[in-house]
């Protein structure tokens, strides 16, 4: 198997904190459990550390080394954005920036209500539960902010697309009763543990909304479950895993599935978790384990396609 020189730099920029797709993202400062506020995850970091930005929306320099816009770096920016808005940070320009993600939201939606996202899939599988949720997340947040209704028309949207199957080009695997949020619709089997909570929140969020939708609360609890279920694939019992079964965790994405397992217990009390939170920051601590984990998945970047 070919060497990916690609993915060599972009692990070592990782490792050393230069890359800013993976700045630190602890549980975020100023959420609520009642109300549309501050997002679950930290991503304040990612609003100064982007290295490329164009009229307050950052762009991703891809394999190519071609400057491309991406949906989820821009929702993300737009949540950090809005972040430190309402901590009174820099409150002008990161309204701005704030307001710039949330119009690039609205003028790059589908009429299907999705957001193209991993553009160099050739099969057409380029939509994300992850895209998904984390836009229905800005969306909302542009209509308490503005008291628009379309805003939240088009959260609305956007939720009804995640919930497509992935059989009809949505980001949702349906199976019995089991259902599986897909950041990534073009791995098969595979399902993305952080993805999958991203997703989940844009779900969450819409429900502080439209709080009645007896559709919408069904699937958001069918979600939860089917994941306290999968819980124990994302575990290989000294590390976690990225997705399920096949691709350990870097240490960023095993410090993140921390914090967000933090944040789903304070928003769904349900023990199972905390747990896992707990015995990943155990894994966290152990030498042998962060050396361990770092190799194998070292080796899994390198001689990735």
């Amino acid at each position: 198997m070919a060497i990916n020189k690609y993915n060599i730099k972009k692990w070592f920029k990782m490792i050393i904190g230069k890359s800013t797709l993976h700045t630190k993202q602890g549980i975020g400062k100023i959420y609520s459990k009642e109300e549309i506020k501050g997002y679950y995850s930290d991503l304040t970091a990612k609003v100064n550390n982007e290295k490329y930005v164009k009229n307050n929306i950052p762009l991703f320099l891809n394999q190519n080394n071609e400057l491309e816009e991406f949906s989820i770096m821009i929702f993300q920016y737009g949540l950090g954005a809005y972040d430190l808005y309402l901590q009174k940070i820099n409150v002008k320009d990161n309204f701005e920036k704030f307001r710039a993600t949330l119009n690039w939201a609205v003028e790059k939606q589908l009429d299907n209500g999705a957001w193209v996202t991993f553009k160099q899939q050739e099969n057409g599988k380029v939509y994300s539960s992850m895209a998904q949720g984390e836009g229905i997340s800005l969306l909302l947040r542009g209509y308490i902010e503005f008291k628009e209704d379309k805003y939240f028309e088009l959260a609305k949207k956007a939720l009804q697309y995640m919930m497509k199957s992935v059989e009809e080009n949505g980001t949702t695997e349906y199976k019995g009763n089991d259902v599986y949020l897909k950041e990534c619709i073009q791995q098969g089997e595979l399902v993305i543990l952080n993805g999958w909570i991203f997703s989940l929140w844009g779900i969450y969020d819409y429900l502080k909304i439209d709080k009645d939708n007896k559709e919408i609360k069904e699937f958001y609890q069918r979600t939860i479950l089917t994941l306290e279920k999968e819980l124990c694939k994302f575990d290989n019992g000294y590390w976690s895993m990225y997705d399920m079964g096949e691709k350990i965790a870097s240490p960023f994405y095993h410090n993140l599935h921390i914090q967000q397992l933090k944040v789903m217990y304070d928003i769904t009390n349900r023990d199972i978790f905390k747990d896992y939170a707990n015995r990943f920051e155990i894994y966290e601590r152990k030498f042998l384990n962060r050396k361990r984990a770092f190799i194998v998945k070292a080796s899994q970047k390198i001689l990735e396609k």
